[in-house]
């Protein structure tokens, strides 16, 4: 079972937080070496919270699996930086032909004994992991999480929150 798998009911089921959204990204086949496939799940707590312990406590309980990284809610001056759990997984892989055909056409270019008439052939050819990763982006509450999704913040509220911001609960929870 993947991680995906089990973290989507587990979200699903939980009656302590509200999917927001899932922002789902296919991008095969085009990326070889970067995310295949990213999953982002955007959740907020059903009773809005504010402090930093708590909201950290509340994002590691959220999914049945370990974490690949997490980014920790932390205070940093006048702001709150949001947490996020990150879950890397192998999906499959690609092979990658790759031949290089070489072809010296000069005379005066001796270009060493791997060649023979001018020519040699290296493949080049590999297998390359196709790799998902979900998210779990946990905001202070609906209200908020609502606004980061209708594009109503300032830059970087989607990642931060200024602390006289969660301390003005009409513009926090309001949806």
């Amino acid at each position: 079972m993947s991680m995906l798998d089990e973290i989507r009911p587990a979200l699903g089921g939980n009656t302590a937080i509200e999917v927001i959204s899932i922002v789902e990204e296919n991008n095969l086949p085009t990326t070889i070496g970067r995310w295949s496939h990213t999953v982002a799940f955007n959740v907020a707590p059903t009773q809005p919270l504010i402090d930093a312990d708590k909201l950290q406590a509340l994002m590691m309980s959220l999914a049945p699996v370990e974490p690949t990284d997490v980014e920790k809610f932390r205070i940093d001056g006048d702001k709150m930086d949001l947490g996020v759990l990150y879950f890397d997984e192998i999906i499959g892989e690609v092979y990658v032909a790759q031949i290089h055909d070489f072809t010296i056409t000069s005379t005066d270019f001796n270009p060493g004994e791997l060649f023979r008439d001018g020519k040699l052939s290296k493949d080049l050819s590999r297998r390359v992991q196709l790799w998902r990763r979900t998210t779990i982006r946990l905001y202070p509450s609906v209200g908020y999480a609502q606004r980061v999704k209708d594009g109503d913040m300032p830059i970087g509220g989607e990642y931060w929150a200024a602390l006289h911001e969660l301390k003005r609960p009409r513009r926090l929870f309001v949806r």
